[in-house]
């Protein structure tokens, strides 16, 4: 009869997620947001994603130097050190939930971080492997398992009235200040999405390597009506992600703003080689009609 009710209480869940599955193949296809695997391969994108899973579970206890975009070298090998050493620290962590599965906060806990995070895992790939954006809905297992213990340690009897007081008083002022460190690190950070220039702005300086940034805040520059600034972008994004197409046809864009025609044909071109996206071709159409190459602007 309990397992009646549970079909019948939880089918409509699942009915309702086959249909979103079976549109969504039907409309886009069996695809992520991109073609292919950020590691080249399935196997070796799953390897990563360990390191972006541990990585998830840093974030969570230190919240600190919070970026837009995330990079992690991609796996070579299931014998890459990192990939073992997070490998060992994900599965010991699901072996001591399931060992004390009669503990609901702390299963649901576990289990609702992992299962959460399945969507943004690159099973189907996407744009990146790991964003803190991502940890929105899986961060409520954290929260509730902070909270859990804290009660726990409160709840801790003592023989010893004195340290009874000691630990209750010490819970509470943790609790306080990690309030206010939480407090205080969301004003801060809803401070960085003032405007685009200041967000992508920060995403630069806390990730300096990554190619989507500088591309994002020469784009950024660019509206602004700062072109060097912009063109110093661009050059930083390909160098830093020579396929990177999109900075690519920016980086064409801006050195036609200069004059500088000829690198910008170039840029364009092998911005199309990587991808032809329908904005380039548009773009070095505009160029080659702004030097007089008619043909080859309709073309």
């Amino acid at each position: 009869a309990i397992k009646k009710n549970i079909i019948k209480n939880y089918a409509p869940y699942f009915i309702v997620v086959f249909v979103y599955i079976a549109v969504r193949i039907i409309v886009v296809g069996f695809r992520g947001r991109v073609e292919e695997y950020l590691a080249g391969n399935f196997f070796l994108t799953m390897l990563t994603m360990l390191k972006a899973y541990v990585y998830y579970i840093y974030q969570l206890f230190v919240p600190i130097n919070l970026t837009l975009f995330r990079d992690i070298r991609p796996a070579t090998s299931l014998f890459d050190l990192k990939v073992l050493i997070s490998l060992l620290i994900l599965a010991s962590i699901i072996a001591f939930a399931i060992k004390n599965r009669k503990n609901a906060v702390l299963f649901f806990s576990v289990f609702w971080f992992f299962i959460t995070l399945i969507p943004f895992s690159n099973l189907l790939p996407l744009q990146v492997f790991m964003a803190e954006r991502y940890l929105y809905v899986p961060s409520v297992a954290f929260s509730l398992l902070v909270s859990y213990a804290l009660i726990r340690i409160f709840n801790i009897n003592f023989k010893n009235n004195n340290y009874k007081k000691i630990i209750r008083n010490g819970t509470i002022i943790f609790t306080i200040a990690l309030l206010t460190f939480y407090v205080f690190s969301t004003i801060s950070r809803n401070s960085d999405w003032k405007d685009n220039l200041t967000l992508w702005g920060k995403t630069v300086a806390t990730n300096p390597s990554n190619s989507r940034a500088h591309d994002n805040l020469g784009f950024t520059y660019d509206h602004a009506g700062e072109a060097e600034k912009a063109l110093q972008e661009f050059e930083i994004a390909i160098k830093l992600q020579p396929d990177n197409f999109r900075a690519l046809t920016n980086l064409g864009v801006a050195y036609a703003k200069f004059g500088f025609y000829n690198k910008s044909v170039a840029a364009l071109k092998k911005s199309i080689e990587i991808r032809g996206y329908y904005k380039t071709y548009d773009k070095l159409g505009l160029i080659y009609d702004e030097i007089n190459m008619e043909n080859e602007a309709i073309e």
